[in-house]
């Protein structure tokens, strides 16, 4: 199971690729078959006796954090629709570039602590791995492509640590 969502990945870089390189819509699913895939292997993965109900809440909690962090903390038009996009700066944008980076170490954390086996503790070290090459990836390459002022927004938002200017803006700066 852990190679199906190594797979997944595979097919977020190319959804990502095809972004900046290929721009065919066909390939616009890549990214919908990549998350598929993670779930899909996840989803297997725990099939076991819960060994503790806090790391179920340790994965829930992180769960709907990623899901508001990647779906609802943004303007789906504005991030997922069309070729150029626009630089969100609000909220938990502004607290640090990629946000949603802490809500996959959390479900995976909290698989791992709920289940204890050996398969979880592999996708939480893999997945995240993955994830962090994938975010700088997207960083350093795809994001200054797609995003209009990404330069800007680099200079001015931490890449995964908040500093303390970060958080006021997140805490504060709703405009």
């Amino acid at each position: 199971m852990l190679y199906l969502g190594i797979l997944g990945f595979v097919f977020l870089f190319i959804y990502d690729l095809n972004q900046i390189l290929f721009r065919q819509k066909i390939l616009k699913v890549c990214f919908a078959i990549g998350i598929f895939m993670i779930i899909l292997s996840t989803v297997i993965a725990v099939f076991n006796p819960i060994k503790s109900v806090f790391g179920i809440f340790i994965a829930v909690i992180a769960l709907c954090y990623t899901i508001y962090a990647l779906f609802f903390a943004l303007d789906f038009n504005d991030t997922y629709i069309g070729d150029k996009y626009q630089v969100n700066d609000k909220g938990l944008y502004a607290l640090c570039r990629h946000p949603g980076f802490y809500g996959l170490l959390g479900i995976y954390l909290g698989l791992f602590i709920a289940y204890r086996t050996n398969l979880l503790l592999m996708m939480f070290v893999v997945y995240n791995l993955l994830n962090f090459i994938y975010i700088l990836f997207e960083d350093l390459v795809v994001f200054p492509q797609i995003f209009d002022d990404y330069d800007r927004y680099k200079k001015e938002v931490p890449f995964l640590i908040p500093n303390k200017k970060s958080i006021r803006k997140c805490l504060f700066d709703r405009g």
